[in-house]
């Protein structure tokens, strides 16, 4: 309840109920959202533009290599699992599939609870930084297995990456 009074003579009083109170408040709002509406959604403007590949596009192996590659390790198994023998460096090759032969990707270790130990090179090879003990495991669980990301990168900035388990082989006598 809301009492005013306009007059000193004359006291008003002005009654509210909350059911009224609700409606204009839902009227309001209906109001200003349609007033926001009709100015954020502006008539789209028709052009007759042909479609043409820029030199940009040509240099960047092309618009379908953008998001349709796909990066894979030539020693992988299915659950991208490459098995090493212990004493040695070098892991695996990454390499894009579905890319033009004109898009550069560049290859990085992006992540991985193990991703010191490697390194990998423009080519694609990745190694580890030092050659790994079987006997003495580094990696963060101490299972000789060690987690890694890695990421090929498109020319446009767009990123498809396989996590990789690097398994080091026993190797009798070493």
């Amino acid at each position: 309840m809301f009492s005013m009074n306009v007059n000193s003579h004359r006291p008003w009083l002005l009654v509210l109920s909350p059911a009224f109170l609700g409606l204009l408040a839902a009227a309001l709002m209906l109001s200003s959202c349609e007033q926001s509406r009709s100015q954020a959604d502006p008539a789209p403007i028709q052009a007759d533009i042909p479609p043409t590949e820029s030199a940009d596009t040509a240099d960047t192996g092309g618009a379908s290599d953008i998001t349709n590659f796909e990066i894979v390790s030539d020693r992988a198994d299915a659950n991208g699992v490459v098995e090493v023998s212990e004493n040695t460096t070098e892991v695996a090759t990454l390499s894009a599939e579905g890319v033009s032969e004109t898009a550069k990707i560049d290859y990085v270790i992006a992540d991985g609870e193990d991703k010191d130990f490697f390194t990998v090179d423009s080519a694609g090879a990745i190694s580890f930084k030092q050659a790994p003990d079987w006997e003495t495991p580094s990696d963060a669980d101490q299972n000789n297995n060690y987690k890694v990301f890695v990421q090929g990168i498109h020319p446009t900035g767009t990123r498809k990456g396989q996590f990789l388990v690097v398994k080091v082989i026993d190797v009798q006598g070493e």
